[in-house]
């Protein structure tokens, strides 16, 4: 009995003793070193040394410290403007220097191997409808009701002209809105979506042409003839309405489609696929000629054809509209021709903001006639609703619409000459008059003229920083510097023409 009681004590006794009285704090490595240094001249992976543990020891905390520098540090001067991408102020251009891949700016402005923050331009339009704009006509004719000058009164809606919007009632749900389609005089169908993008079938809002006042939602009929499928709505990004039908433009399904419409129903009856992206399509009234715009992806390039409305799959004429770096940011999305005019509105990615590129034929040529950034915001389509006007709505109504446009549909000139008219002038000087800029400058640039020139007839455009003391000749789009910095900015146009045939300034 005193035995086992003895053994029970030394068990106990021995299970409360501490395998060690102190605990140790190694701080470097099996042969006596306390860092480990090495060096990558790429990637990869290094052994740090090695640590040797007594048997039975117990680990209560460990620690690493580790530190990186560069071996090698070389400089390179970038001091050209390619290095930062490019002279201006807009997107990245071409490649970045080696050895990086993707370049992007942002409010910066590069010039003369000079790279400053972006500043605030000033912009001045004129505006015909005021004849506070105009300082001297010269004899020719002033319409503020059409918005242009020309040298005799003419029946003309400018591509520039800024209706009165449509007021839409907040009956209607309003979040990301598409194409607006004028299916009668009376009558607008709306597309909305719940979404930014158009990568589903939209909800077709009526809208009363006249009022804004909800008349409820159309609906989209099934159809699987000629190429029609479930999904001919998607992508919508541009549409017309000709003979009664209405032409949509798929963006990313790379077709073009045609709709029976109703004022209830949309029944896909025809469609038609390209290998490139579709960004608009229009229907010249005066002559049935219908025409479509693409976006060619590899070649990042915009592009207007003519095609045959009995086969609009093949192209009778094809002009470029624009290309990389200027268009690259921006989707096409809506055209109007309204020969020989041509509007082109690009919607950026960048901002979500519309531009109106205009266009004019010359014969067997397009030319250029500037671009108009549109003060509603972002939006998809540009329709003729058949009075002169076309029709839109900004798309990302909860965050880039400004609240100026809240549920409001917009109305432009769709530059369409209606009635033309003989004139007894065949030559005129118009001079704008004189406005003030807070800093004196001698850099400006005509971002557009909106001119309407049949053949045999032109328009010159001279602009003056020092209220008209020097001028100098300006073409769309162009940057021009004066000599000495001035603040009293100056315009005048040179219009000439014949006793049938006049040039109209919008």
């Amino acid at each position: 009995m005193r035995l086992a009681i003895f053994l029970t004590l030394i068990f106990i006794t021995s299970t409360l003793a501490p395998f060690a009285t102190s605990a140790t704090t190694e701080t470097q490595f099996n042969d006596g070193s306390t860092s480990y240094e090495t060096t990558f001249t790429g990637s990869g992976t290094g052994t740090a040394g090695v640590i040797s543990i007594p048997y039975g020891a117990e680990v209560t905390a460990a620690e690493f410290r580790l530190t990186g520098e560069a071996s090698n540090t070389a400089y390179t001067n970038y001091s050209s403007n390619a290095h930062y991408g490019g002279a201006g102020d807009g997107n990245w251009q071409s490649s970045p220097p080696s050895p990086f891949t993707y370049g992007s700016r942002s409010n910066m402005d590069v010039n003369s191997e000079t790279m400053t923050l972006k500043g605030i331009p000033s912009t001045n339009h004129a505006d015909f409808t005021r004849t506070s704009t105009v300082q001297s006509l010269g004899g020719a004719h002033q319409n503020t009701t059409g918005g242009f000058i020309a040298l005799s009164d003419q029946g003309y809606n400018s591509p520039g002209l800024k209706h009165p919007d449509l007021a839409v009632s907040s009956s209607a749900s309003w979040t990301y809105m598409g194409v607006v389609v004028p299916i009668s005089e009376y009558e607008l169908h709306v597309m909305k979506y719940s979404q930014t993008y158009l990568s589903s079938t939209p909800t077709i809002l009526r809208i009363n042409k006249s009022t804004g006042a909800y008349l409820g939602t159309a609906s989209f009929q099934s159809s699987s003839t000629n190429g029609c499928t479930a999904s001919s709505n998607y992508y919508m990004h541009d549409a017309t309405v000709y003979n009664g039908d209405v032409y949509t433009a798929s963006y990313s399904y790379n077709d073009v489609v045609k709709w029976t419409v109703t004022s209830t129903t949309w029944k896909c009856s025809q469609v038609w696929s390209y290998s490139q992206y579709i960004t608009g399509v229009d229907f010249d009234d005066d002559t049935g000629k219908m025409y479509i715009s693409t976006y060619d992806y590899q070649g990042q390039s915009h592009y207007l054809k003519e095609v045959n409305p009995a086969s609009p799959t093949s192209i009778n004429g094809s002009w470029l509209l624009g290309t990389y770096p200027s268009m690259y940011y921006y989707y096409g999305a809506g055209l109007v021709v309204n020969y020989p005019m041509v509007t082109y509105n690009l919607y950026s990615n960048q901002g979500y903001k519309s531009t109106h590129h205009q266009y004019a034929f010359n014969g067997l040529w397009l030319d250029s006639m500037g671009e108009v950034e549109i003060d509603g915001g972002g939006h998809y389509g540009l329709v003729d609703d058949g009075t002169g006007k076309v029709a839109f709505t900004c798309h990302y109504y909860s965050a880039y619409c400004p609240t100026s446009q809240s549920r409001k549909i917009n109305f432009m000139g769709d530059g369409d000459l209606f009635d033309s008219r003989s004139s007894t002038t065949t030559s005129a000087t118009v001079i704008g008059t004189t406005f003030s800029v807070g800093k004196s400058i001698t850099s400006l640039k005509l971002t557009s003229v909106l001119a309407y020139e049949p053949t045999g007839t032109s328009i010159n455009i001279d602009i003056s920083n020092d209220g008209g003391v020097t001028w100098m000749h300006a073409n769309a789009g162009q940057m021009v510097t004066f000599a000495t910095a001035g603040s009293m900015l100056k315009w005048r146009a040179h219009l000439n023409g014949t006793t049938s045939k006049t040039p109209i300034l919008g």
